[in-house]
This record gives C-alpha cells, structure tokens and sequence, in this order.
C-alpha cells in the first residue's frame, strides 16, 4: 500500500494501530480520514496538553520523530467516533488504560504535590 493514505498517517503506521487494537479486542470503528480530521481539528496539538504533534517521514523516525498518538478518550470503549484524541505518544504511555478524568485528576495530584522545577 501507499506510504502515506492520509496526508501524514502512513499506511504502516495506521495499520499498526488497528493491529494493536485486534490483538486487544478493542473495538476499531473509524476511518484514517476520521483520524486526520481528528488531528487537524486539534490543530496538530496534544489535546491534553496542548504540545505539538508530528507524524514520521520514515519508518526509521518513527521511534525517535514521532510524537503523535492515537487514543481513546474513554478506555472502556472502542475507536469510535468522539472517543478518540490525539495526544503526545509520552502522555499516551502515562495515560494507558485509565480513564481520562482520572488520570487528569492524578497528574493534578502530581502537580500540587511536586516542588516548584
């Protein structure tokens, strides 16, 4: 298939998403261009934390370049129309299955608890 479907989601990168989502048995109900258009109304920014997002060129950036992560806004459900965000691949890791008004409230914790950087 092509490098890249949708503007910048490469096709390697979309399938491994849907991949991930089988081997969960996670339901995944939307279209890459539901994706795009996800990312492009959150202006390519982190919709928890407002930090820019990128996709990689190459596969060879992927690990390093890369800072955009597909998530689900609610953990209990599928890839389904608004229940899905972009957000920065690091965020995504801290956030894992947790709900998100939960995991808003823990890095509030986080936050209060931390001594001025």
């Amino acid at each position: 298939f092509p490098v890249t479907i949708t503007e910048e989601i490469s096709g390697l990168y979309w399938c491994s998403i849907k991949h991930g989502a089988k081997a969960r048995e996670i339901p995944f109900e939307i279209s890459i261009e539901d994706a795009w258009k996800q990312f492009e109304k959150q202006k390519r920014k982190c919709n928890l934390s407002g930090l820019d997002l990128a996709f990689s060129k190459t596969n060879a950036q992927r690990k390093s370049f890369a800072t955009a992560s597909l998530d689900r806004i609610d953990s209990t459900k599928g890839y389904v129309r608004n229940n899905i965000q972009w957000i920065h691949k690091e965020i995504n890791k801290m956030k894992n299955n947790i709900d998100q008004k939960r995991f808003i409230q823990l890095c509030k914790y986080v936050t209060e608890k931390s001594p001025t950087l």
